[in-house]
């Protein structure tokens, strides 16, 4: 099975207007560029594609209240970041809805949750934002590496 890098079962209503008529379906994983112009990402999810499955992952950790923090919040972001991030998706799923579609957001370590729709959905093409920041660039490599693990274990 070739992967192109790049979730529970598709509904119909989530065929996106944006993409090609050709091809199968992607999977955009959003994760800090929350938005729908100028995003390179989405662009290259969308070639060649019936369906782009907009998805955001929560992951539990980044969520998890840290009792020894001075503020509210959680070890890797605070009160006010986490609102903002909540306040970002709406406005996300919200323009998507303009579109046809809507942002699927699923809870979970990333590379487990990314895993198991690609195989329920049955799609080969995942798409996501390059970046350069060390927690990102960790992540990236965990989830690869989960990906490929797993594809490995059905063959």
């Amino acid at each position: 099975m070739q992967l192109s890098l790049c979730l529970s079962k598709p509904a119909q209503h989530l065929k996106n207007p944006l993409m090609a008529a050709s091809g199968s379906g992607s999977i955009m994983w959003f994760r800090k560029g929350l938005r729908i112009h100028d995003n390179p990402a989405l662009e290259y999810a969308s070639k060649g594609s019936d369906f782009v499955y907009p998805v955001f992952v929560i992951d539990p950790h980044y969520m998890e209240p840290d009792p020894k923090a001075f503020s509210p919040g959680s070890r890797l972001a605070g009160l006010n970041r986490i609102r903002f991030l909540l306040e970002s998706l709406v406005d996300l799923d919200t323009s998507l809805k303009k579109l046809g579609s809507r942002l699927l957001i699923l809870r979970g370590e990333p590379g487990q949750v990314l895993t198991r729709c690609l195989k329920e959905w049955g799609v080969k093409k995942l798409c996501f934002e390059y970046d350069t920041d060390p927690h990102y660039q960790a992540l990236d490599i965990r989830v690869k590496v989960t990906i490929l693990f797993s594809l490995l274990l059905f063959i």
